[in-house]
Parts: structure tokens; C-alpha cells; sequence
């Protein structure tokens, strides 16, 4: 059975193939370390590290301290502290494959050919797969996160400026290159936005939309679908980690099965990323969306004892008033549903229920009846000639209601607290006044008097 490797041309392909495929490449070094032969069975990186933090301090000079007996113990030096260091393995993730088959009878093409054309798309398919492995690797190993980003030009100008502050503050070198690896609606936003500008600390070319820098970032657009679930921004400098790609094997062979050979490869990846490097790292999200409130209506019914609507009745929700219509009728639209507290006013009325609490319902409209009782009071014409004698029958009006005045010339009306027009009319007479206003006031009579005289009209 006839065997042919292709190891060492599939490690030296994967690194062209990373660097131009593999979104979050530079943050691992932008230099892909590829591994084969015997070597690609071990582990990915056998490191020794020391945790052990410096500690200044002061030379001691003063009494006795390192001198004469020395019985004491002391050191001018200070405290002595001791240096140690952990081994740390970083194993291999778990491996991908490659299999295939090219039948010579059904290829219709040069079977050498197709080898390396399959190759290179299994190296663009792998650098794709380990590119959202380091993304998730970057978001498990951030020092910070932020989730709740607003989702608006000034969300994210803040977003930025915190990022910039914490990075900054937490001593990451400005002599690397600080990245940010954002989302395209994120980018977009930035683009469209006013934070596109110099003036705000932008490096940008509007003509060829493409947004450079904003707030010390490189700004780095990178598909959605790299992204773990949720993450709309990336922020870490160049070479905070490092990556590498085992390849134990990359061959093809005579099938038993078919006339032609057989594709195998086998691949892993590495990656490391120091702890104190974790604190360079800040991922973001954007706040999670408020669901839309659900919504009713309230319909404020407002009638008096004979069922007509009554106008101008105050209903009052918060800091919102609706005054009844003609009909009575007050509506309050859109509403969150949920118990609500609600007063109702009107001068000169009584309400049966002046306040009270109701409950709007989701696509429904509550309807709230109120019942209005209008303060009362009586007008009392009196109608005489100027010989003071009574004129009986004379026709007044008010508000539409028609009272005739009897044998003592008298005609009462009971009427709501108020000011009314009236008028007055018989049949060949003329009267003063003919017309004019009486003011009613609760639970009193308002006097109006009126001469007639024969003959006038």
C-alpha cells in the first residue's frame, strides 16, 4: 500500500492561512507555531512560572541591626523572600480530522491536484474553527466584563472610554498595540455615528467607511458568527497569548476500498494565554433588551343620575390629566397593565368614587364609571308691570327648558351652580330686561325681576 506525507506542507500552509483567515490571529502572536512529527504527541507548552511578586524596601542602617553578635538574626537587606517556580503543562484541545477519498474513475480531474486543492480548504476550514475556539478561549480567560452596554452612539463611547480607562490603569504597555474586536453593527454604529471624527479621537476616512481607531483602539471588524453568542467587543493588545497547531500526520494512501487513495490528517491546537495577561483582556455585550411592556386601555365613563354624559370631569393618572368629553368619556391609551391610582374632580359635583385603583389588562379596554351629581340651586323670575301687576303666562327660557310664569307671575327653575342665559317672551309685550344671565348658587334662590309692559311688541 503506497503512502505519501504531506505533513510538512500542510504545517508550512496553516500559518499563511491563520493570518489571513483567523480574525483573532494577532492577539496570539500573529506567528502560528506548527508542530510535527513525534514532537505533535506531547504537549502544547511545559512552562515554568514564578508568582513571586518584587518587594521593595529600605536598607536598614540604623543601632545595631546586622552588627555585633549578630545574635539577633537582623539583615540591613530587610526580609528575605523566597523565589519559587511552578511547572505549568498546557495540553493540546482536542484534535480535528481530515477524510476523504478520490476515486480515479469518478475524480474528472488530476488527482495530485485535488490533494492540494483539499488541503488548503481543510487549512481555511481549520483556521475558521480555531479562530472561534480562541474566541470563546478570549471571553473564558477576560479580566473583564462588560453586559450592559447601551445600544446607542453614546453606549459605546462610554464602553470605549472604560475599556481605555481600565486598560491603562491596569499598566498594559502603549508601546503594543491595543485592539478592539467588534462586531459589524458595532463598527457600523461607530462609522455612522458623531464619534466618527478627529475631533473625538478617531483615526477615520469616511470616504472609504473605514474607522481606524477611536479611544487608543485598533478597531478590528470581525463576522458575528466569530463571536461567542452574545459578545459584541473584544478588547486586548497584540501577542497578550500564544497558538500553535499540532499535526501528527498528513498523508495519502492506496484504498482497499475503491480505486484511488485515501485524504487523512489529523490536526490540534494549542493556546496559552499567562495569567497576568487576563486583566488586558475585556469583553463586552450589549445590554439584554427590555421586553415591550404589555399594553391596555382605560376608558373613564362619567354620567349624571339621568345617564347623560358630563363634561370636564378632571381624571388624573400620575402626572397626566384628561378632561371628559361631551359624552362623558375620558381614555387614557397604551397603558402599562397593572394596577393604577386615579382621581376625579369637578367643580361644583359630587362623584360617587372620586379615586380609586384600576387594573389594566393587556389588549383590553377597562372601562372605570364614575357618577356625577351637580350642585343645585333655583332662579326665581317674577314678572310685574310697572303698576306692579302680576303677567301670568309669560314664556321663559333657560338652557333649553321653558317655564311659563303662573297667575303670581312667577316662574322658579332649579338649575346646576352656574352661570345661565336666559330670555323672555309673551305675546304683545315688551319686557326689561329681555334677556340675560342669573348666577345659581348652591342650595340658594337667585332673585331676577322683570317688568313687562302691554302693547310694546
Amino acid at each position: 500500500m503506497a503512502i505519501k506525507l504531506y505533513t510538512k506542507q500542510f504545517a508550512r500552509m496553516l500559518p499563511d492561512l491563520f493570518e489571513s483567515k483567523a480574525k483573532f490571529y494577532r492577539a496570539f502572536g500573529g506567528n502560528l507555531q506548527t508542530i510535527t512529527g513525534a514532537e505533535a504527541e506531547s504537549n502544547f507548552l511545559n512552562l515554568k512560572i514564578s508568582d513571586t511578586d518584587v518587594v521593595i524596601q529600605n536598607y536598614l542602617t540604623g543601632g545595631d541591626v546586622g552588627m555585633g553578635d549578630f545574635s539577633d538574626g537582623s539583615n540591613r537587606f530587610g526580609d528575605r523572600y523566597e523565589v519559587k517556580s511552578t511547572d505549568i503543562t498546557v495540553p493540546y484541545d482536542t484534535p480535528l480530522a481530515i477524510h476523504e477519498g478520490i476515486d480515479h474513475f469518478t475524480v474528472n480531474d488530476m488527482p495530485n491536484q485535488v490533494v492540494a486543492e483539499r488541503l488548503a480548504l481543510h487549512g481555511v476550514a481549520w483556521a475558521e474553527k480555531y479562530d472561534k475556539t480562541l474566541s470563546t478561549y478570549i471571553v473564558a480567560q477576560a479580566g473583564k466584563e462588560y453586559d450592559d452596554v447601551v445600544k446607542s452612539a453614546d453606549g459605546l463611547a462610554k464602553l470605549f472610554s472604560d475599556a481605555y480607562q481600565l486598560t491603562v490603569n491596569n499598566g498594559v504597555s502603549q508601546s503594543i498595540r491595543w485592539v478592539a474586536y467588534v462586531d459589524p453593527e458595532v463598527y457600523d454604529m461607530l462609522i455612522e455615528s458623531k464619534l466618527a471624527s478627529i475631533l473625538k479621537g478617531a483615526d477615520v476616512d469616511i470616504g472609504a467607511q473605514a474607522l481606524y481607531a477611536f479611544k487608543g483602539f485598533i478597531l478590528e471588524p470581525v463576522p458575528t458568527a466569530r463571536f461567542v453568542d452574545g459578545y459584541i467587543a473584544y478588547f486586548l493588545p497584540d501577542n497578550v497569548g500564544v497558538a500553535g497547531v499540532a499535526i501528527p500526520v498528513a498523508r495519502t494512501l492506496d484504498s482497499e476500498a475503491f480505486a484511488g487513495v485515501a485524504i487523512q490528517a489529523a490536526g490540534k491546537l494549542g493556546k496559552y494565554i499567562p495569567t497576568k495577561n487576563k486583566d488586558a483582556i475585556i469583553v463586552a455585550k450589549f445590554a439584554d433588551p427590555q421586553p415591550a411592556p404589555d399594553l391596555g386601555n382605560l376608558r373613564f365613563v362619567a354620567k349624571d343620575g339621568d345617564g347623560a354624559g358630563v363634561r370636564n370631569v378632571a381624571i388624573t393618572i400620575g402626572t397626566e390629566t384628561v378632561n371628559t368629553n361631551a359624552h362623558g368619556i375620558a381614555l387614557f391609551a397604551d397603558m402599562e397593565a397593572g394596577a393604577t391610582n386615579w382621581t376625579a374632580a369637578k367643580a361644583n359635583y359630587d362623584l360617587t368614587n372620586a379615586s380609586g385603583t384600576a387594573t389594566v389588562v393587556k389588549d383590553t379596554t377597562v372601562v372605570v364609571s364614575i357618577t356625577a351629581t351637580g350642585h343645585t340651586g333655583t332662579a326665581k323670575f317674577t314678572v310685574k308691570t310697572g303698576a306692579e301687576a302680576a303677567i301670568q303666562d309669560a314664556k321663559i327660557t333657560i338652557d333649553g327648558v321653558e317655564e311659563l310664569t303662573n297667575a303670581s307671575g312667577v316662574a322658579e327653575f332649579t338649575l346646576l351652580v352656574g352661570e345661565h342665559d336666559w330670555e323672555i317672551a309673551l305675546a304683545d309685550y315688551t319686557f326689561t330686561p329681555a334677556s340675560g344671565k342669573v348666577t345659581v348658587t348652591k342650595d340658594a334662590e337667585s332673585a331676577v325681576a322683570v317688568t313687562g309692559t302691554q302693547g310694546g311688541g
